[in-house]
């Protein structure tokens, strides 16, 4: 969530197909793969809703995030959501890649 929250649009490197993420884990920079498609929507968004280079792209604060897992996890049936479940997504994710 953090990593989500605080990417900007310089973090974009368009030309390697790579989101660069410098509010990672461990205080690491992380370089993510983005598909053309993907470059393509964030490029699009990033035009409509005139977002400067330093900017971030989704202007979220952790607790509206947190609210937002808690309101749509209530819709599927999940009474008590928290966000480790979004770490249990996001390394599902990845094992179903490999």
């Amino acid at each position: 969530m953090n990593e989500l929250i605080h990417i900007r649009p310089r973090d974009i490197e368009a030309q390697n197909k790579v989101l660069n993420v410098t509010v990672a884990k461990g205080r690491r920079m992380r370089r993510i793969p983005l598909h053309d498609e993907t470059i393509t929507l964030l490029r699009d968004y990033i035009s409509q809703h005139e977002i400067g280079e330093n900017e971030p792209i989704f202007p979220l604060s952790k607790q509206w995030v947190r609210e937002l897992v808690h309101r749509y996890g209530k819709l599927i049936g999940l009474d008590n959501v928290h966000l480790h479940v979004q770490a249990q997504l996001r390394y599902q994710c990845r094992a179903e890649r490999v």
